[in-house]
């Protein structure tokens, strides 16, 4: 099992993932037990877009660690790292209400249990950003600071407020999304610890924070800029090894607002690009495919839709 392990995480990027996917088909059987076996294998799958497995992985992890809590009399959870991943997986199926459910559960624990709010408020972002449904319950409730503390509250309050700008903004209010832009702005300017913990990503979510509210009031072109400077930057960072850091993608919205913009090219470069970083992401290939349409690029755009139609067959 450890050889295994290791291997896994060696590999676990979309370049190296290949030389990993033989370990992570076999650690499952190694290893049927321990649930952090289960979801190791998903390193490998998420790097390469396999989403069906990566669900199965993290529903077997899942299982595992609801059995060990049911021997100790505690309910099944929605929160922790197992969960934060299968939420995701869901969302690239496009199976929302299994996401959204994960998401409001993990949110519900989170008022009773403090220590799940980063889980919970991770999950909400990453769930608005990858489902753009900004105008549902999970886009509208927010978990309560009171009990937190520390750099738990730091995170909490900062990503909350990411997440709840990037819904206001999807929904047209630019009016709330630029509440929560300058709440970002003034969190990050009076908690140095936040901004020394998170300093690869503050930039990244500045910008696209900053675009989306710059592309509800109207100004496209700064939206543009602002997503373009925050991909720019993530570009130069390692890529993540599970869902993304930057809960929306920059590149990925540099190439939806291009999309918007008429620049029709230069937005298939966008895309293309995106799906270096997260291969297979849903929402990339939709706009890869909005924007060949567009274009005339039939090759790319039936490329595109072959892969949304596997993911969705997979996700029934």
């Amino acid at each position: 099992p450890g050889a295994a392990h290791y291997v896994i995480h060696s590999f676990d990027d979309p370049v190296h993932a290949p030389l990993g996917l033989e370990a992570a088909l076999a650690y499952a059987d190694i290893a049927p037990d321990a649930a952090h076996a289960q979801h190791m294998t998903t390193h490998i799958f998420l790097a390469l877009g396999m989403w069906d497995d990566l669900v199965e992985a993290n529903e077997r992890a899942d299982a595992v660690v609801d059995r060990g809590r049911a021997e100790r009399g505690l309910p099944p959870t929605d929160c922790g790292h197992y969960n934060e991943w299968l939420a995701y997986g869901y969302e690239q199926q496009g199976r929302t209400a299994a996401a959204r459910a994960l998401v409001t559960g993990c949110m519900r624990a989170a008022g009773e249990q403090p220590r799940r709010a980063v889980s919970a408020t991770g999950m909400r972002a990453l769930y608005l950003a990858s489902t753009n449904d900004v105008d549902g319950a999970v886009a509208r409730r927010q978990l309560a600071l009171d009990p937190l503390s520390g750099a738990d509250r730091s995170t909490v309050l900062l990503v909350q407020h990411w997440a709840s700008g990037f819904a206001a903004a999807g929904r047209g209010d630019a009016d709330r999304a630029r509440r929560h832009l300058a709440a970002f702005e003034e969190h990050l300017a009076t908690d140095p610890d936040v901004r020394a913990y998170w300093a690869g990503y503050v930039p990244v979510w500045r910008g696209t924070l900053r675009s989306v509210v710059a592309a509800a009031e109207g100004d496209l072109d700064a939206a543009i800029t602002h997503a373009h400077e925050a991909a720019e930057h993530e570009a130069a960072l390692p890529v993540d090894f599970g869902p993304p850091i930057a809960f929306k993608p920059p590149r990925e919205l540099e190439a939806e607002l291009l999309l918007s913009a008429g620049r029709v090219e230069e937005a298939i470069v966008a895309f293309r690009t995106a799906l270096d970083r997260t291969p297979r992401r849903t929402l990339t290939l939709e706009g890869l495919a909005a924007a060949t349409d567009a274009a005339g690029s039939d090759a790319l755009a039936r490329w595109a839709r072959e892969q949304l139609a596997e993911i969705r067959r997979g996700g029934r």
